[in-house]
């Protein structure tokens, strides 16, 4: 299963996933005493781990309980539910926190817009969110498609692992949903995400910090 060797290899050099160092970088400046953070899509802690040690207070949400189980099993101390975000948010005891972070998950939610007013209500006044999507790119190979099975582009028989949806944005997409919300965006960055196979196919994301307004 993904979940068993996702650590070893996410951070292997021949995938180099690089989304947590990028959001850390982002949101430690913000982090001020005991912060409140979320963590969507949190998978085995990657994006949280940094800010959990610089004295934040975790709560998670994952779609695989083996993700959860695993992280859980890391940080006995993290607060963590099962939910698939793009149908419905879980019940959380503490609904209101300093800092969000949807890293590697927002390419996988469909109803972006909804999802988004979820976060954007759970959010503190002035707290900061940190998003990464993968960019809709015509001219890529993997990713000229807004909407396609993970693996197309890549492989001709699309194995099971790889079939779940992927639904790009192009910036100035992202970029114009998040102004029509109360979020300011602070800063956006492009940057190659990870590789995809021993042939080095590179795929694109941008990064976003936001603040509530």
């Amino acid at each position: 299963m993904l979940s068993d060797v996702y650590d070893t290899a996410t951070t292997s050099p021949d995938f180099n996933w690089r989304a947590p160092k990028k959001s850390n970088k982002l949101l430690l400046p913000y982090v001020k005493g005991c912060c409140k953070v979320l963590d969507l899509g949190i998978g085995t802690g990657q994006s949280s781990e940094a800010l959990y040690q610089a004295g934040c207070e975790i709560t998670g949400v994952d779609v695989s309980q083996k993700m959860i189980d695993i992280t859980q099993s890391k940080f006995p101390e993290w607060r963590l539910y099962k939910a698939d975000i793009d149908k419905e948010f879980p019940t959380l005891p503490n609904n209101s926190f300093d800092i969000i972070i949807a890293v590697g998950i927002l390419e996988f939610v469909e109803n972006i817009k909804r999802v988004l007013q979820e976060i954007i209500t759970l959010l503190k006044s002035n707290g900061v969110l940190c998003v990464t999507f993968e960019e809709y790119l015509p001219e890529s190979k993997t990713q000229q498609w807004k909407v396609s099975e993970l693996g197309k582009g890549l492989i001709d028989s699309i194995p099971d692992t790889h079939s779940f949806y992927v639904y790009r944005r192009s910036f100035n997409e992202m970029k114009d949903i998040f102004l029509n919300t109360k979020l300011e965006i602070i800063k956006d960055e492009q940057f190659i995400a990870y590789f995809k196979t021993k042939e080095k196919i590179s795929t694109t994301y941008r990064i976003f910090l936001l603040k509530k307004k």
